[in-house]
């Protein structure tokens, strides 16, 4: 019998399990709380003092210096600030520009012996030699969602040290997208990235700087801006890879191929998986719970964007066909509502449930789908108040609106995060060894999502008991 860090799973899995080292679980825990502790919410005041613009900025000098996106400092505006993570504000002052990179440096600009100290007590990152395809690293930044500011990290894999990126933006029904730029040599990882992390970091997994966040997986190396390390009296990064904690931590680490969940606690958690289908929306996921009939699922399976509840009740099935209807929503506690249905079968959830930990690799499964979701737990008890999923402008005002109530804002309470690739709501989240962790319930971009801690879940409903 394989042991559980050797098992392959038979369902495809998700890009970062393509033969790729994961880096230990220490050492990446490691870098979610450094990348958190070097960037800073950066902050644009309007003319009536209102905040209308903010991005991030990753801390490269003791004295306060930072680098970000030159898009993030757009404006020629003495109105910067960024904000600490003690919610104090310091003024930010735009030293140098690189449109062609798409950086700018800044330098923070303390009022008083309050602001100094805590200036001088913040952290800040070396720059790091050029990362390479294959390289693991750690992004970090902060998201315009969530609601509660904290930092957003993900890990990912280095896919390119050579994209073209051209940012594009909406230009109108029929006509072609506007492009606002092209930038040669960028870096391209699979990180998780929401809108607000433009100027953060990513870094390698020895915590060293090697780009800034420019777009969706994408950053541009800061070594490629003589200017903009200038403008803070800073060395240019050593160009060849060092062979510290990076390199060690790879060969110590296990072969991402030969993760997988296990044969029998995956197929016991899939036997619970139920799809379930609410009237006018697309389907969710949903875990058979105590007893056969009740499904534990998410709220917008039963109301509506505005609150209204649905005008009839979901049907649920294990894969699309041979539905059942369920008959009563037996209680609606947070982001979850707990159903009443026609038992497809005696399947249950009968594992032992286990708890998140920081920088853990997981999985996310859901009925109906062979595809398996993979990546990490990047925080743990986190609010994060309204999450506002995705939004794309697909051009048709009767089209947008569909969208929106097809994927309404949810309220999330505590939840952990994760930067699994894949995400549906209502989906069982699982450790490595198939052990159900949480149930998703909302998410911000591709890699960026919640979930309620299933421990957590089962407590709000004493019906299943």
């Amino acid at each position: 019998m394989p042991t559980p860090t050797e098992v392959v799973v038979a369902p495809p899995v998700s890009r970062k399990l393509q033969g790729a080292v994961v880096p230990d679980q220490r050492v990446l825990a490691t870098r979610f709380a450094q990348v958190e502790k070097i960037t800073l919410r950066v902050e644009h005041l309007g003319e009536d003092g209102v905040v209308d613009m903010h991005g991030t900025g990753t801390l490269v000098t003791q004295a306060g210096g930072i680098i970000t996106a030159a898009h993030v400092v757009s404006e020629v505006s003495d109105r910067y600030r960024a904000v600490l993570d003690n919610g104090t504000t310091v003024k930010l002052e735009v030293v140098a520009r690189d449109e062609a990179h798409d950086l700018a440096a800044a330098k923070l600009r303390p009022a008083d012996d309050a602001q100094r100290g805590a200036v001088a007590a913040l952290p800040w990152v070396e720059l790091g030699p050029a990362a390479a395809p294959g390289d693991w690293v750690v992004c970090g930044g902060h998201a315009s969602d969530p609601a509660d500011h904290a930092a957003t990290r993900s890990a990912g894999v280095v896919q390119s040290t050579s994209y073209v990126f051209e940012p594009k933006e909406f230009a109108g029904r029929g006509r072609a997208p506007k492009t606002l730029g092209h930038f040669d040599s960028m870096l391209q990882a699979d990180c998780g990235i929401a809108r607000g992390m433009s100027g953060g970091a990513m870094i390698d997994d020895s915590g060293e700087l090697v780009g800034i966040i420019v777009g969706t997986g994408i950053a541009s190396p800061v070594a490629a801006s003589p200017a903009i390390l200038r403008s803070l009296a800073l060395a240019p990064p050593r160009a060849t890879q060092h062979s510290g904690v990076s390199r060690a931590a790879k060969t110590e680490s296990k072969r991402h191929d030969a993760l997988a969940l296990t044969n029998e606690p995956g197929d016991d958690i899939r036997k619970a998986l139920v799809v379930v289908a609410p009237s006018g929306r697309s389907a969710v996921g949903g875990i058979s719970v105590g007893r056969p009939g009740l499904v534990l699922t998410v709220k917008n399976a039963v109301a509506k964007a505005d609150g209204e509840m649905r005008a009839a009740l979901p049907r649920v099935s294990r894969n699309g066909l041979d539905d059942k209807p369920c008959s009563e929503i037996v209680a609606i506690r947070g982001e979850l509502a707990l159903l009443r249905c026609e038992p497809l079968d005696d399947a249950v959830l009968t594992l032992s449930i286990a708890e998140a930990s920081l920088a853990a690799e997981i999985r996310t499964i859901s009925a109906g789908n062979d595809w398996i979701g993979s990546g990490f737990v990047t925080g743990l008890s986190r609010t994060p108040g309204e999450v506002r999923p995705p939004r794309v402008n697909l051009g048709c005002g009767m089209v947008n609106a569909h969208h929106y109530e097809e994927h309404p804002p949810v309220e999330v309470g505590e939840v952990f995060a994760h930067d699994a690739d894949r995400f549906t709501a209502g989906e069982a989240v699982v450790d490595l060894r198939g052990a159900p962790i949480g149930i998703d319930v909302a998410n911000v971009e591709a890699g960026v999502s919640f979930a309620v801690p299933l421990r957590n879940a089962m407590a709000r409903f004493p019906e299943i008991r």
